[in-house]
């Protein structure tokens, strides 16, 4: 055993050998857009009068789900696809629009939009209802202004304006 530089003792496989080189960092030229971490974000919280037996609740997801019929998310724009897609709560096909998406696989699709527990807990009285519409976003947003200052409040007001009680929200 020897001394390491700061004079502490070295166990055995510490310190002592050839370490790998270490490998050299890619570092973009030039940044493709303005970030915006959310962690300077204010995330408004109000405590709910209601139990969630007597609440209407509401999905959002950055899974990238929609029904069949509506347009896929653009999953090839640099920036990220700040559309939304709003999927009522009486669908019975849904797809996603998502890199982890496989459906050859079967992948469970309940696990990232619930809507089918959901409705289960609904029926039991475990929840109040379901909202009569839900939202899903994509999740690879880089450029998260169109979001935060466009879509995000559009969202949020039909909410408001649908009387939902509280909001789930998955992340994808």
């Amino acid at each position: 055993m020897g001394e390491d530089r700061r004079g502490g003792l070295l166990v055995e496989g510490q310190g002592v050998g050839r370490h790998p080189p270490r490998r050299p960092r890619l570092r973009r030229q030039r940044r493709r857009h303005r970030a915006h971490p959310l962690q300077r974000l204010v995330i408004p919280f109000a405590c709910s009068t209601k139990s969630l037996g007597e609440s209407r609740l509401a999905l959002v997801t950055t899974g990238g789900v929609h029904p069949p019929g509506q347009p896929r998310f653009d999953i090839d724009d640099p920036a990220g696809d700040c559309s939304y897609r709003e999927i009522p709560t009486s669908a019975r096909e849904l797809t996603w629009t998502h890199a982890y998406h496989r459906p050859d696989e079967g992948s469970d699709l309940d696990s990232v939009f619930p809507l089918w527990t959901l409705r289960e807990l609904a029926s039991e009285g475990l929840i109040g209802g379901l909202n009569p519409r839900h939202f899903s976003f994509m999740g690879a947003i880089h450029d998260t202004q169109p979001l935060s200052e466009r879509t995000a409040p559009e969202v949020a007001a039909r909410l408001v304006e649908d009387g939902a009680d509280a909001v789930l929200l998955t992340p994808s």
